[in-house]
C-alpha cells in the first residue's frame, strides 16, 4: 500500500511539472505573454467560484494532450 502511494504521489509530482511545462509553453507563444484566462462556474447557483481553473479550450490540443495530467492519481 506504500509503495502504490508513492506511485501515486510521483505520478502527481510529474503532472504538475507538466501543467508548468503546459502553460510556460503557452505564455512564451501567446500575446503579451499571458496564462490561459480562468474559468470561472456557478457551484451552487447563485455564485461564481474563485478556484484556480483555466479554460481548457486555450491549451488542447496543442499544449496539453492528455485530459488525465490535470487530475492527481491520490484524490
Amino acid at each position: 500500500a506504500r509503495a502504490r502511494e508513492a506511485a501515486r504521489r510521483a505520478s502527481c509530482q510529474n503532472n504538475l511539472k507538466q501543467m508548468g511545462v503546459i502553460f510556460k509553453m503557452y505564455a512564451s507563444e501567446s500575446d503579451g505573454e499571458k496564462f490561459p484566462r480562468r474559468k470561472t462556474f456557478n457551484c451552487d447557483g447563485t455564485t461564481l467560484s474563485d478556484a484556480m481553473i483555466f479554460d481548457g479550450t486555450q491549451v488542447m490540443p496543442e499544449y496539453l494532450t492528455d485530459a488525465n495530467t490535470v487530475w492527481c492519481p491520490s484524490w
